[in-house]
């Protein structure tokens, strides 16, 4: 069997394993990361309650899965029959399926803690659809090539277009939590006039943008290049692939890292002293810390590790 189709350009076999390349490099490298970011968690938030130690445990499994069959897919394209890059193996299951699975889990967590921060159910609805709307869109593409073993399927209208639609949601998802939490936390803060505590929210505020401007730059980088492959056919290389293979390993590491830096957030309450607004915080049941003309008193230790976790996570 060939292992490549006789009308390929070899400049483009050159390219496609490029793309592929730098993109299983990428995703291995953030998984490294992943499982440092896990390692601080662990030691860090053994109280956490147990809803979210299960969203992380459940990312980290499903993470798992990703760069298993991800390095598998790897060793087919480059080692066992290289250069077979006319066969996609397992690209249905870690670009489509997983990333819109793990996508979805972050979004839902960024929806929720923008309720909790605004008491508003008009924005983290807006976040919720659309994250549905790119689940979906992403399952049905997965679904849709899971029995095509060929770069073509890839090119079909229905295909291009499900995953154009799961793109472009992902997209519009970061940007809008971006916008949302930004919103939030300035408005939070605005009546308060501590030069300390406006510092606590512009590092949080930070935080959120930089995260959420990056996933869904390689959301848009990765609609744009698929947007070649689904114009050119079969003869475009896979560089969208460069984007989306790692897609997971950003959302799950942004979740990761916000959710740790609360430990930086609560050290920097220590050291400055610095008042936390009311509107920023998210009590556990049985918290008896109190507040005094919008400032915070007397928290527990488990307090301030949740004191600004709406924004953090």
């Amino acid at each position: 069997m060939p292992v490549l189709p006789r009308d390929y350009d070899p400049a483009i076999v050159s390219n496609a394993v490029s793309a592929l390349l730098v993109g299983y490099l990428i995703n291995g490298g953030l998984f490294g990361m992943l499982c440092m970011q896990l390692y601080y968690y662990y030691f860090s938030f053994p109280k956490d309650a147990l809803w979210i130690k299960l969203n992380v445990y459940f990312i980290i499994i499903l993470e798992i899965l990703q760069t298993a069959f991800s390095t598998y897919d790897a060793w087919s394209f480059f080692a066992s029959n290289a250069p077979n890059l006319g066969v996609t193996y397992y690209i249905w299951l870690t670009v489509p399926c997983l990333g819109g699975v793990v996508s979805f889990i972050c979004h839902i967590f960024f929806a929720y803690r923008i309720w909790v921060i605004t008491s508003s159910k008009i924005l983290p609805a807006i976040v919720s659809v659309v994250a549905t709307c790119a689940l979906i869109s992403m399952s049905l593409a997965a679904d849709r090539t899971r029995f095509v073993t060929t770069w073509d399927a890839f090119g079909t209208a229905r295909v291009f277009i499900l995953v154009g639609i799961g793109a472009i949601s992902l997209f519009l998802c970061d940007l809008l939590i971006v916008i949302f939490m930004t919103y939030a936390l300035r408005r939070s803060s605005s009546a308060l006039h501590i030069p300390r505590t406006q510092r606590l929210v512009d590092r949080i505020t930070a935080a959120v943008i930089e995260t959420g401007l990056l996933t869904a730059m390689m959301a848009m980088l990765g609609m744009i290049f698929y947007v070649a492959l689904g114009l050119s056919g079969s003869n475009c290389s896979p560089y969208f692939l460069l984007f989306f293979l790692p897609l997971t390993k950003f959302y799950s590491n942004a979740f990761m890292a916000l959710l740790n830096s609360r430990k930086i957030h609560k050290d920097s309450v220590y050291s400055d002293h610095v008042s936390v607004p009311v509107t920023l915080r998210w009590t556990s049941q049985g918290d008896r810390s109190t507040t005094v003309h919008g400032s915070q008193t007397d928290c527990s230790d488990t307090r301030l590790q949740r004191c600004c976790s709406v924004s953090d996570t």
